[in-house]
């Protein structure tokens, strides 16, 4: 497992996955800081405006489809490769492990470029603050948390599918989100939603979301461990 997760950044280094990973919610920093600079808000409300439309633009959008897309792109190394990386001394489950550790290790990544772009907008505006620096880098930590289960389906689509199945899944997923989450019992059955409920900060849908994260999160592990098991390399 610690041989086939060291290999990892060197595969990664050599694409654009890893731009993608800090070049989105870099993005997202630019549009925040256009939309106070553009933007009529009165001063009193810029920083709640400047949080609302980064964490919004990165919960509903592109936390599920930037996890699929980089999902793709982690699995996508291995096209042609499959067969070789096999004949390896590693075990199938640590190969299938390590892409999901990569795939995490992007979002956690994300995350932290997202918050240090909120800081480095409100700085620039003249209105951080701590306090709710704090708060921002809390939500956007407990959205990341909920995309796991998207991780893991990500992993598990791309390896058994190509591309498009897991990034129309993700297109699908993250257009219910907003909705399901407007009904108390749907929501729990859709993973999209989770990195939404976590990161509202409810206290009625954390504990909740928090559950459901984990046994999906374990539960899309285990499946696409025992159908990687099976698979052909291609």
């Amino acid at each position: 497992m610690l041989r086939a997760l060291m290999v990892e950044p060197l595969k990664l280094r050599r694409t654009p996955t890893l731009l993608l990973a800090v070049g989105v919610p870099l993005l997202i920093g630019v549009m925040g800081f256009l939309a106070l600079r553009l933007g009529h808000v009165a001063d009193a409300a810029r920083l709640e405006r400047l949080s609302q439309l980064m964490l919004g633009l990165w919960v509903a959008t592109a936390l599920p489809l930037g996890t699929a897309i980089l999902g793709a792109q982690v699995v996508a190394l291995e096209d042609g490769h499959l067969k070789h990386v096999l004949t390896q001394p590693v075990s199938r489950a640590s190969v299938y492990l390590s892409k999901l550790a990569a795939l995490l290790a992007l979002l956690a990544l994300g995350t932290a470029v997202l918050v240090g772009a909120y800081a480095l907008v409100a700085g620039l505006a003249g209105i951080l603050d701590g306090a709710a620096l704090k708060q921002f880098a809390r939500s956007a930590g407990w959205a990341g948390l909920g995309a796991l289960p998207m991780a893991a389906l990500a992993i598990g689509l791309s390896w058994r599918f190509r591309w498009p199945i897991t990034i129309g899944s993700a297109l699908v997923g993250s257009a219910g989100a907003a909705y399901a989450l407007s009904n108390a019992v749907a929501w729990k059955f859709l993973p999209w939603s989770y990195p939404l409920a976590l990161g509202s900060g409810a206290p009625t849908l954390h504990t909740p979301a928090l559950l459901l994260t984990a046994v999906t999160f374990v539960g899309f592990t285990a499946l696409g461990l025992l159908a990687f098991r099976t698979q052909e390399p291609r």
